[in-house]
């Protein structure tokens, strides 16, 4: 009788244990990993932050309740982070995001208008292969566009315009981003010829390419090409120059918002074609 006692009360406090694990879940009760914590303390390191948006950031606390951290409820990761800084709110210092590769449940990835000094995009982003969202515009980086962008086969959202510093050709491996519904290269110092291999986003609903540099050649695509286009952005003399380019400008029969910059011969062309 005894023993049988003893194993329902060792049963009872299992289900209890398990019913309070359920519970602590459905109420965000899970705390960070702590891998995540010092990962996300390892990328603080170096930073300036005069405006305290990192204050919350401490050693001993968990980094699911930090500012600009969100986690997932069930597991702990690190699911968001989001620091967008403005003209007074700021970062400022050494970013790597190399440092942040223990972060591999990422979704949400947003260091957009901090002054990063030294900090390129650099090539191990293509390791967060759970992304869905990328904003790194007005920010002070350089360096090129890594073509290991081209991993994040789940993005849907990739924000690198004003950022002066970039400079060099756009990877033909962004094609690989089939989920991809806005695309923004825009006031960038990129050169080279747009890729054709752009014309496989088909769910692309935004397109901005006003750039600062050298994009030469002609827009690469035809009739069909990106076809849910609702947001069209260009610049510079290298589109829009022939009568296919305006055709298939045309032809986007979704398309609300068209801003062109120094396209001329859009307007001449396009009041020939009528």
């Amino acid at each position: 009788m005894m023993r049988n006692y003893v194993l329902k009360c060792v049963y009872a406090l299992l289900l209890l244990m398990l019913l309070y694990d359920d519970a602590a879940s459905i109420h965000g009760d899970v705390k960070c990993l702590d891998k995540e914590r010092r990962a996300l303390l390892t990328f603080k390191h170096g930073i300036q932050d005069d405006t305290g948006m990192l204050s919350t950031w401490k050693d001993d606390d968990d980094c699911c309740k930090w500012q600009g951290v969100a986690c997932s409820n069930q597991t702990g990761h690190v699911l968001r982070l989001h620091l967008r800084g403005l003209d007074s709110i700021c970062l400022i210092g050494e970013a790597n995001i190399s440092t942040l590769i223990d972060l591999q449940n990422l979704e949400h990835l947003d260091l957009s208008g901090h002054q990063f000094l030294y900090f390129d995009i650099s090539e191990h982003i293509g390791l967060f292969t759970k992304l869905t969202y990328l904003n790194l515009s007005y920010a002070d980086i350089g360096g090129r566009i890594p073509y290991q962008l081209g991993n994040l086969s789940q993005l849907q959202y990739l924000d690198l315009n004003n950022i002066y510093d970039i400079y060099g050709a756009i990877p033909p491996q962004l094609s690989s981003l089939t989920h991809l519904r806005y695309l923004d290269l825009s006031y960038n110092f990129l050169d080279g010829e747009i890729p054709s291999q752009l014309k496989y986003l088909g769910q692309l609903q935004y397109l901005g390419l006003q750039s600062h540099g050298e994009l030469s050649g002609a827009m690469p695509f035809q009739s069909g090409d990106l076809p849910l286009l609702r947001t069209l952005k260009l610049g510079g003399d290298f589109v829009l120059k022939t009568k296919q380019e305006v055709e298939w400008v045309s032809n986007l029969s979704l398309l609300k918002n068209l801003n062109v910059i120094e396209c001329w011969q859009l307007s001449s062309m396009a009041s020939t074609n009528s």
